[in-house]
Order: structure tokens, then C-alpha cells, then sequence
């Protein structure tokens, strides 16, 4: 299968209408595989071997760009697994097709049996190590057996709140979403939804913070 260049697609995008430039670049991307579409895509960028793309393309989306995150294949480190995921902006203006931007972000997800394919990757803040997600994938996933104080606060009806068990027993079912470290030591953690944010100091006998909050529209 013929890989198509940027300038090709591009060549193909010369409605003046937005419909019909979606239209066009639908058509042109027809059939062509997940790797071929990241080497279109990702043109003048070193990555890895892209296995899925998913169209984030929304209603707030500005008219004449689409959204796309493309997920390099994941490799596996011991009981762990990394992988990258770019999130690819393309502008479909003017007659033409060209990625407006494309930033890299390092993923890693605990897995000791299933293959890396099928597991569930949390995104690291550009400061977190991969030794360093993997602890905190553990703690999330160990969350309610942990044996640590925990202090709650929700904003929302949900109850997340109503007992120590409950709460343990509810944040222990979500799943790790992004990692960053805090500015005095320690992590923050982004889990599920609605919006629930863990705050994990560094000294092990201080309470971990929960907070369930409602987010800010946009």
C-alpha cells in the first residue's frame, strides 16, 4: 500500500468548504494503516512504530483542525510497560493538510501477565521516572488494602467521602489517569472520573489527600 506524504494528502484537501476538506481527508486516509498514517502524520519526527490512532477531534475543536492521539507500539520492562503517546493537531486550512503540532508524552502501565497491548497506561509529567510510576501504579492499585491514613474531600453528590472503607474501597477501583510530582516531594495523582486527585506526600506515615472536586468549564 502506497504511503501517502503531506503534501500529497495536502494536494487532496482543495474544497473551500470545511465539510468537504473533511470530506477529502476522510478519502484520503481510507485504508491506509495506523503506521502509515503516523509516518503522514508525524512527518520530520523520530517515533516509534504507530499501532492505533484515536480522533480526539471535539465540538470546542477550532473549525479547519482535527485532534488525533497516536500511540506508539508499548515495549515491557520487567512488570511494567511503556509506551508513547503523541497528541497531533493537523491544520486542514487553506487548500491543504499539515500537522499544526505534535507533542510526545512517555506512558507506562503495570501488567505482569497481560500483554502490553491491552493495558492500562497512565501519562507522566515530563519530571517522573518510569521506577516512579510503577510505585505509584502499585499504590493505586493496592489502594484498599494500603496501610496508610487517607484524608477525603468531595465536592460533588457522588459520597465518595462517607467512610474511611468506602472511600478506600471506591478509589481502589479507579483508574490511574496521569502522575506528577508534587512541589514540596511526593506525587499528584489524576484518577477516573469525576475528577478525583490524590495527593501522595513523600513521608510514608502522612495522611494521602483525596480530593473529588467538579471541574472548571471551560
Amino acid at each position: 500500500m502506497k504511503v501517502l506524504s503531506v503534501a500529497a494528502i495536502g494536494a487532496l484537501l482543495t474544497g473551500p468548504a470545511a465539510q468537504a476538506q473533511d470530506s477529502a481527508w476522510f478519502d484520503a486516509i481510507e485504508g491506509m494503516s495506523a503506521s502509515e498514517m503516523g509516518t503522514v502524520m508525524l512527518e520530520g519526527q523520530e517515533h516509534g512504530a504507530i499501532v492505533r490512532i484515536e480522533d480526539r477531534t471535539q465540538d470546542m475543536t477550532p473549525p479547519g483542525f482535527r485532534d488525533y492521539t497516536l500511540l506508539e507500539r508499548p515495549e515491557r520492562v520487567g512488570d511494567a510497560c511503556t509506551r508513547i503517546s503523541w497528541y497531533v493537531t493537523l491544520n486542514t486550512m487553506d487548500g491543504g493538510v499539515s500537522t499544526h503540532s505534535a507533542r510526545p508524552f512517555r506512558q507506562v502501565a503495570l501488567s505482569r501477565e497481560d500483554p502490553c497491548e491491552f493495558a492500562d497506561f497512565a501519562t507522566l509529567a515530563e519530571e517522573v521516572s518510569t521506577d516512579e510510576a510503577v510505585a505509584m501504579l502499585q499504590l493505586a492499585a493496592d489502594f484498599e488494602a494500603l496501610d496508610r491514613p487517607i484524608s477525603c474531600r468531595d465536592e460533588t453528590d457522588s459520597g465518595l467521602c462517607r467512610s474511611d472503607n468506602y472511600t478506600r474501597m471506591n478509589v481502589g477501583y479507579l483508574k490511574l489517569n496521569r502522575i506528577a510530582h508534587l512541589d514540596e516531594g511526593g506525587y499528584r495523582l489524576w484518577m477516573g472520573q469525576p475528577f478525583t486527585q490524590l495527593e501522595v506526600p513523600a513521608e510514608e506515615d502522612a495522611p494521602i489527600v483525596i480530593h473529588r472536586r467538579i471541574p472548571a468549564p471551560f
